[in-house]
């Protein structure tokens, strides 16, 4: 018969005196000055012997030494740098933008390059094994997204829709949202194209018709708006393409109604998303707070100075689920076809007055400003209404504004089937304020504080590498 285990002492990972986390914290003070190998024993009460060993390597799965520092088995990055880069991780995750394995050691391979770290990895990027040790060292795990039950590939179904409600309710009553409009804010980009293809002209039947008063060539640019759910309407932000900004393009300059950046291919990233957010949104909303502002979420509008700001100013960011923008987005549903109907007429007229001419970026900002405010305020009131991200009549959300008739019948036979096995309370009067169905949906996340830890820490999807080299750029400075 076989002996069983019986532990002598009290030390070790399930009944030591001192946490994993406070042996860290302990080595990361010895690392960065702050104490001796001595004091750190006495302060944290952990023997100086393994202290010792975990700051040469030769001991435990968190070895931390420093990078150059002697010992095999050593890690590659600090201990504090593992932990930005599990935090990241696990924040991106609550937000909805989890990555694949494969990105993540893209991420680490960009980070250690630009940081001119010196490891042992070939071409600096790591393996196998130190990804699997990191997510041991980290608490991390790979699975797969954790949806609600049902949800798959189409996104457009009352799972992914109703879903997106409960959170909406849900952060709406957190905030204490309810009859104040003025605090609900959507933003959201598309661009404007400077010959106005979608105007018909008349002519014979079966005869093909040009406008010989069209400009020569076709520009798209990139213009990024934002209104509240009673109506207001923020200065719009034009992203010309260019390596930086021309005075002859601004007609007398950056005004209350328009800001101005530029980039490269003249599509919008983070630092103008950053930009835009402190020097036009903070500057024109409300005093009031909290704030609520719904977008969709794009990795190019990302970035952790962004949410460190929201959070500072009280502004909650609320993510739209994928592909649903033609949906739950006020802005897509009631607002950017009339406007695009409205600049293709000024077009129109101003190519008659300048025939074969281009029209120029200070013209293109004029006409376009000039349709913009003169937007009807009702455009906007009924985009919020349509999409129940803000209706007047019950004075918040309403999830009935979505018809039942644009999801499919099996789609939606399966969601009253999971409602009403889990005896889950749906308001079903016009006039009710919705209520949450469940209570989580990770398809469906807010962006809040990063520093709060999930329960599901896990990486998922592929494709948001783009954001963690982001939020990562200034780690090494920091540590």
């Amino acid at each position: 018969m076989g002996r069983t285990y019986v532990r002598k002492t009290n030390r070790g990972s399930d009944g030591t005196k001192y946490s994993r986390e406070t042996l860290m914290r302990a080595v990361a003070d010895v690392q960065n000055g702050n104490k001796t190998v001595k004091g750190c024993s006495k302060f944290y009460s952990i023997p100086r012997t393994t202290l010792r060993h975990y700051l040469q390597g030769t001991r435990g799965k968190g070895v931390v030494a420093k990078a150059g520092s002697g010992g095999g088995g050593r890690m590659q990055l600090t201990i504090e740098q593992e932990q930005n880069l599990a935090n990241l991780l696990k924040t991106m995750e609550k937000w909805g933008f989890g990555l694949c394995k494969q990105e993540v050691l893209d991420v680490v391979q960009v980070f250690i390059k630009r940081n001119a770290i010196k490891t042992r990895f070939a071409n600096d990027r790591p393996g196998d094994e130190w990804f699997l040790n990191f997510r041991k060292r980290n608490r991390l795990s790979v699975k797969k997204p954790q949806g609600v039950e049902y949800v798959r590939v189409n996104q457009t179904n009352p799972f992914t829709i109703y879903g997106f409600f409960d959170t909406l309710c849900q952060k709406v009553d957190e905030l204490n949202l309810l009859n104040k409009p003025h605090l609900i804010f959507n933003c959201d980009e598309t661009s404007f194209c400077s010959d106005p293809s979608k105007t018909k002209v008349v002519g014979a039947v079966g005869t093909k018709s040009m406008r010989q008063i069209s400009s020569a060539g076709r520009d798209n640019t990139t213009v990024l708006f934002c209104c509240s759910a009673s109506g207001q309407k923020l200065p719009m932000l034009t992203v010309f393409k260019g390596k930086n900004i021309m005075e002859t393009w601004m007609p007398g300059g950056p005004t209350d109604q328009t800001a101005f950046a530029a980039s490269k291919k003249g599509w919008m990233d983070s630092i103008i998303f950053l930009n835009w957010f402190k020097k036009c949104f903070l500057p024109n909303i409300p005093l009031e707070r909290p704030v609520l502002l719904i977008f969709d979420g794009h990795v190019s509008h990302i970035s952790s100075e962004l949410i460190q700001t929201a959070i500072e100013n009280q502004v909650t960011l609320l993510k739209l689920p994928l592909h649903t923008t033609h949906i739950l987005q006020p802005l897509d549903v009631a607002v950017f076809k009339s406007l695009k109907t409205r600049w293709d007429r000024e077009i129109v007229q101003w190519q008659r007055e300048n025939p074969r001419r281009k029209i120029p970026k200070d013209t293109f900002v004029k006409v376009l400003q000039k349709v913009y405010l003169n937007m009807p305020e009702s455009n906007i009131l009924n985009g919020f209404k349509s999409t129940g991200i803000y209706d007047p009549d019950v004075g918040g959300p309403n999830r009935l504004a979505i018809s039942e008739n644009m999801f499919r019948i099996d789609e939606l036979r399966n969601y009253k089937k999971f409602v009403e096995e889990n005896h889950l309370n749906v308001q079903n009067d016009d006039h009710d304020y919705a209520r949450p169905v469940q209570e989580e949906n990770l398809t469906n996340i807010e962006i809040d504080n990063p520093e709060e830890s999930v329960n599901s820490e896990t990486l998922n999807e592929p494709n948001n590498a783009m954001v963690l080299m982001t939020l990562l750029q200034d780690t090494a400075r920091d540590s």
